[in-house]
């Protein structure tokens, strides 16, 4: 099993297939990180409903499936929801920074299981 966090932003892993990846990323209730995605053919989902997360965490797991590279990505906004019509409006959406986006990502490069 290989635990991944918000320490390992930018890294690449070798992994061999079989290979459970947990991914965990600590931010804040009022800002945290969006759903952890992979669309490689390389991952395959691992839903685990056991899990209890604290608050502030967002979790995913993947099983590395077959060999080939593989990116595990989130995005975390500045923002909690895009500015309203009325604040736009008015000009309070210019004093809010929503593009300021913070982005995960790590990469797998999986090798077959020997």
């Amino acid at each position: 099993m290989l635990t991944v966090t918000v320490a390992d932003n930018g890294k690449t892993f070798c992994v061999a297939t079989g290979t459970v990846v947990e991914v965990f990323l600590r931010s804040t209730p009022s800002n945290m990180w969006q759903p952890i995605y992979s669309g490689s053919p390389v991952l395959a989902p691992r839903p685990d409903p056991r899990m209890a997360l604290q608050i502030g965490v967002t979790r995913a797991a993947f099983e590395v499936v077959r060999p080939g590279t593989a990116a595990i990505t989130s995005v975390r906004y500045p923002c909690r929801v895009p500015p309203s019509p009325v604040a736009i409006a008015s000009g309070a959406a210019s004093r809010v920074n929503c593009a300021a986006v913070a982005l995960f990502r790590v990469t797998l490069v999986a090798k077959p299981s020997v």
